[in-house]
């Protein structure tokens, strides 16, 4: 998984691939893995927060 862009502000990086699919059947991006509501409180994570959300998502591969 390549993140698209290293954070601006020397953070923690956003893991999204621009690959932006919600599939139905797990509740993941098809790209990064986050689920909806991870996506959407990304900006306003700690970085403690958005390192715990990268830590899962090794276990969120997706059957193809």
């Amino acid at each position: 998984m390549k993140p698209a862009a290293a954070a601006l502000d020397g953070g923690v990086p956003s893991p999204c691939t621009n690959v932006c699919r919600m599939r139905h059947d797990t509740g993941y991006c098809e790209g990064c893995r986050r689920t909806i509501g991870e996506i959407a409180g990304w900006s306003t994570y700690s970085d403690g927060q958005k390192r715990a959300v990268l830590e899962r998502l090794p276990a969120r591969q997706t059957p193809r």
